[in-house]
């Protein structure tokens, strides 16, 4: 009888490895990914705005109190612009920043600090000619620092200056810039949020305080928007207070629903990216979204002072530099 065809065997060997090579591929990418996430290893190095120079008698408190930067700290300044038409936010440089804040992130536990910096601080800011050259100092209100530069990165640099200025040289680790337009693509994509209705606007829509009521995007804009209604005392200060409120809201409704469908927040991410500009990379807003959303928590703050007019608020320095060096530092 013919021999019977014996199957010819693998080796061992080359088994093994062409197990090890696409397992090992995969456990690469894990790692890689994790670390893109939850390492925050050569991120968030502090901003030098080149304009810094430029203004006279800086005093910065903390290199004096003897309390050093705390390593888990990022600050982060968010600008918001308050244009019409994306026309209009192609000339960024010719607008004012409509709201100022500064963002304190640990990096250790999550949580985020936000201070809502007045727009009508006035310091003497620098002023430059048509070929770049510094021409003179004049007082201007915080908010014109962005409306004095003449590109969107100029502008961004410009108003970091005049904020660390204002904020005693305080390390500030990145700035990004928001359209308030975007809180209509936000809130729509959310399918609309509900808020408890804030003094000055009750008697508008016909309401008591702190009523709750629902708002969709165009009336979202409206709502942090407006100043002149009938029954607003018209001050940046109270708007500036109702802004915060709404913002809470959207933050306590936003991140449960997150969390509940993970897709949900590239789906926000894509309706608001024509309108949103920053100095952070994408793994430095990865890093800082995940451990937010992981275990942290957002508490907001006003600066202490007083609003003296419209066009001038002076900030109760003590208070201030007590907050940064709690949160901020």
């Amino acid at each position: 009888m013919p021999d019977k065809a014996v199957k010819k065997k693998k080796p061992l060997k080359k088994i093994i490895l062409f197990s090890i090579i696409p397992f090992s591929l995969v456990l690469f990418l894990i790692l890689l990914s994790v670390f893109y996430l939850y390492c925050p290893l050569g991120l968030y190095k502090p901003m030098q705005s080149p304009y810094l120079a430029y203004y006279q008698n800086l005093s910065t408190p903390f290199s004096t109190t003897g309390q050093a930067q705390n390593s888990d700290v990022v600050n982060l300044l968010v600008l918001c612009l308050d244009t019409d038409t994306e026309a209009e936010a192609n000339q960024a440089t010719m607008h004012q920043a409509d709201t100022l804040l500064l963002c304190s992130f640990n990096k250790k536990t999550g949580d985020m600090h936000i201070l809502s910096v007045p727009r009508n601080i006035v310091i003497a800011m620098p002023h430059f000619d048509v070929l770049g050259d510094f021409a003179y100092l004049a007082d201007e209100p915080l908010c014109n620092a962005h409306a004095l530069g003449k590109t969107p990165e100029d502008a961004m640099m410009m108003t970091l200056a005049a904020v660390q200025v204002v904020l005693g040289g305080l390390p500030i680790h990145g700035v990004a810039t928001v359209e308030l337009r975007m809180i209509e693509s936000l809130v729509d994509a959310l399918g609309g949020i509900t808020v408890d209705c804030f003094f000055d606007i009750a008697h508008y829509y016909g309401v008591g305080i702190d009523d709750p009521i629902t708002l969709d995007g165009p009336a979202a804009m409206e709502y942090v928007r407006a100043r002149s209604l009938p029954g607003m005392d018209g001050s940046n200060e109270t708007r500036m207070m109702r802004q915060i409120s709404f913002l809470a809201s959207l933050y306590t409704q936003t991140v449960p629903r997150i969390k509940a469908n993970p897709f949900l927040a590239a789906k926000l991410y894509f309706s608001v990216k024509k309108d949103f500009n920053t100095s952070l990379s994408l793994r430095e807003i990865a890093f800082m979204g995940g451990r937010f959303l992981g275990k942290g928590s957002l508490s907001f703050h006003t600066t202490a002072g007083q609003e003296q007019q419209e066009n001038l608020f002076t900030p109760d320095y003590d208070a201030l530099y007590a907050y940064l060096a709690q949160f901020a530092q």
